[in-house]
């Protein structure tokens, strides 16, 4: 019988964690939990901010390329060997908690107060409804607009690089995955003999 393997959180971790065991598929029952559809490449956050058209270029839908290992449910409590989710309850023989990180206000009300996080789609919203931003000259808003033009050339092939990697994937079929998987290993074999003998 596999043992169940669940990732919670489809963040950068969650999915590097997740693409790692694919290769192992047929040993472990995978489950990849995320209280949101899709995953965000973050790093291009701040180019939505006066291009919502943007948004969709920095988004991967995981129902989509993910749909046989994927659920959408938010962790309410984790106990006993299960997870206690709003619509189900999961087991688990092992578990990885990639959920990410928060913002650390040192214990500063102020900080807490007067600063905007700015790690999620959401926070663009909260960022253009902020005084700071209404405050904001049209000629500033103008150099925001171009610097997130040139920044946009610069990081558009990360933007779509984990797209077009799981384009990929999905295209193989079952027996060119695993020769893929096994040429993959084979080579990392030989590329470590070789380390070795170097050393000799």
């Amino acid at each position: 019988m596999k043992k169940k393997i669940v990732i919670i959180g489809a963040g950068f971790a969650g999915l590097s964690v997740l693409l790692g065991l694919l290769k192992k598929r047929k040993l472990f029952d995978i489950t990849l939990i995320d209280k949101d559809d899709y995953f965000e490449y973050t790093p291009s956050l701040h180019l939505c901010i006066d291009n919502p058209n943007y948004i969709k270029k920095i988004k991967l839908n995981l129902t989509k390329y993910y749909k046989e290992f994927f659920i959408q449910d938010l962790v309410k409590e984790i106990k006993n060997s299960k997870i206690i989710g709003e619509k189900n309850t999961y087991n688990f023989d092992y578990l990885v908690i990639a959920t990410g990180s928060s913002t650390n206000y040192y214990k500063n009300l102020e900080f807490k107060k007067y600063t905007l996080p700015f790690k999620r789609l959401n926070d663009i919203k909260s960022f253009e409804q902020s005084e700071e931003y209404s405050a904001m000259s049209e000629p500033e808003k103008a150099d925001l607009s171009t610097e997130k033009t040139a920044l946009e050339e610069k990081i558009k092939e990360d933007s779509y690089v984990i797209e077009e990697a799981n384009e990929a994937v999905e295209s193989l079929t079952q027996e060119e995955y695993e020769q893929f998987t096994k040429e993959g290993e084979v080579e990392k074999a030989e590329r470590q003999k070789q380390e070795a003998e170097s050393k000799v």
